[in-house]
């Protein structure tokens, strides 16, 4: 799955540097930010980003009973997000390297460089 999502993921961005700045921040804020935040935050603070973590749950349930997985499962999105965004980065990269794509152990240089 790794090599699937790095493959395309700054593809979907149309190589936009802007985008990804911006797809970058709004996974932190969204999904990591909150978590951490529960835990170094003042109360009030600490108490908003409780609520945005429950909130947060709660709209990835139906995933999570529809593919009839654990309810522990809830807990994973600030990872799966993270992780997300960890192979739109190596998309990225491998793209301002030179290498369009990779499939199957093979490389695929950009042609318009």
């Amino acid at each position: 799955i790794w090599n699937m999502v790095a493959r395309t993921a700054y593809t979907q961005l149309n190589y936009s540097v802007v985008l990804l700045m911006l797809c970058s921040i709004l996974l932190l804020i969204c999904f990591v930010l909150p978590l951490v935040q529960i835990f170094i935050a003042d109360t009030y603070i600490g108490l908003v980003a409780l609520t945005t973590f429950i909130f947060m749950t709660i709209t990835f349930h139906p995933v999570v009973k529809f593919y009839k997985l654990p309810t522990l499962w809830l807990l994973t999105l600030p990872f799966a997000s993270a992780l997300f965004l960890a192979m739109t980065w190596t998309s990225a990269i491998r793209y301002w390297r030179g290498e369009r794509t990779r499939w199957k152990e093979r490389s695929y240089r950009n042609l318009l460089k």
